[in-house]
């Protein structure tokens, strides 16, 4: 199963190199390393080595930018300890940093992950969903980086308020990646998702939408973790703005078929704050294989977004290539 695995990693690396992608971001659970002994950093190094060892990752690594965050399975499974165990410090601080993080951006502050990445065309604010979660104080971001969230929620409002009074169309587009899913409901597994934290991804939502209107382009969330693909899209019974989240598995994802298998399929809210909207959901029906999210953003000359689109490609045992689950057009 494992040879099967890294043979079809190969496969969709490769045809990643054809498309000549700009960057590459990876949103958690690039190794599975949750294997004990926990703390040795030999031990941990070796699952990097085997990833790299690969040609196909090797070279689809060296000809793009590389930007990746970690979850859980780099630590150890639905990891929630806090970032002074001796396991986060070997598999992160050690490990993790040295393999796979070295073109990051800096953090927003010492001691922190997240970043901002600001490329021609795209505002993203890349969110550490694990350093601080904390099941029993329901805290999944801490303080710092909620601050530093909203900051750059306010500031890319700004400039999309800016842009309706122009004639051109917005420098950027706003988007936020997180390890975990934010809104995506079909896969409920124990501490997994934004939901752990009631009423934070609803703050964060009001914030969002205290200006303009559904004619703006929307806010864009890539996530991860699940093994499988979805679409969702939270639309306001009034007419404030549209939120969009996207989700595609790890590249080191199994398959696992979700409890619920269908299209449409109702959102089931555990937030009360949630029920003052009207969010429609769309699975991509895709579980098995790997799963991979372009974005695609043109610019004209002065820089300004001209076309911005999401397409989620699917890679499942009984494909030939990947192919298209999912388009959607942001702008």
């Amino acid at each position: 199963y494992q040879r099967r695995v890294r043979g079809r990693l190969g496969d969709l690396m490769d045809w990643l190199v054809e498309q000549k992608p700009d960057a590459l971001l990876l949103l958690g659970d690039t190794v599975y390393a949750d294997t004990p002994p926990y703390h040795e950093q030999q031990f941990v190094e070796r699952f990097y080595r085997r990833l790299i060892s690969l040609p196909s990752v090797s070279n689809m690594f060296s000809r793009v930018s590389l930007y990746t965050m970690f979850d859980d399975h780099e630590i150890s499974n639905n990891y929630a300890n806090g970032p002074n165990t001796d396991e986060y410090k070997v598999h992160i601080d050690d490990v993790w940093k040295s393999y796979v993080a070295l073109q990051n951006p800096d953090a927003f502050a010492e001691n922190e992950h997240a970043f901002e990445l600001k490329r021609r065309g795209l505002s993203m604010f890349v969110t550490d969903t694990r350093s601080h979660r904390n099941t029993t104080a329901k805290e999944m971001l801490g303080q710092k980086q909620t601050e530093a969230l909203f900051d750059w929620t306010r500031k890319a409002s700004a400039e999309y308020v800016a842009a309706r009074g122009s004639d051109h169309p917005v420098d950027h587009l706003a988007v936020i990646a997180s390890p975990s899913v934010a809104m995506a409901r079909l896969y409920h597994p124990a501490r997994e998702g934004w939901w752990e934290s009631p009423g934070q991804l609803q703050k964060l939502l009001d914030l969002w939408r205290s200006e303009g209107d559904s004619d703006d382009p929307p806010l864009t969330i890539l996530s991860g973790d699940v093994h499988s693909a979805q679409e969702m899209h939270s639309v306001p019974q009034d007419d404030s703005r549209i939120v969009k989240e996207f989700v595609s598995s790890p590249i080191m994802s199994f398959p696992l078929a979700p409890k619920v298998a269908r299209h449409d399929c109702p959102v089931v809210d555990t937030e009360p704050d949630f029920a003052n909207q009207h969010s429609v959901f769309n699975h991509a029906n895709m579980f098995d294989g790997f799963h991979i999210t372009f974005l695609d953003i043109d610019t004209d000359e002065e820089g300004h977004v001209d076309r911005a689109e999401i397409t989620i490609y699917g890679y499942g045992w009984g494909n030939s290539a990947p192919r298209v689950l999912r388009r959607s057009r942001l702008l």
